[in-house]
């Protein structure tokens, strides 16, 4: 990862924490989605892999099958 990650990790949990709300799975799957790329910047790829696959349960649940694929692919990768 480039840039700020300490920025960046505070914007992706005010994102998990305003995605918690009841009714709102795509926003908590996009949250989860966003979140998951800061691990590896610590060499954590299992906990990035955690989270795209939370991310795609999330995704799917909702209907939402590309990003559910999206999300799939995005782990994969780790």
């Amino acid at each position: 990862m480039t840039g700020r990650p300490d920025g960046a990790r505070g914007w992706a949990e005010r994102a998990r924490e305003e995605a918690e709300r009841p009714g709102l799975p795509m926003q908590r799957a996009s949250a989860l989605r966003g979140t998951a790329h800061l691990p590896p910047a610590e060499g954590d790829t299992a906990a990035a892999a955690d989270l795209f696959a939370e991310a795609s349960v999330e995704s799917a649940r909702c209907g939402a099958d590309s990003w559910e694929a999206h999300s799939l692919l995005l782990g994969a990768s780790l």
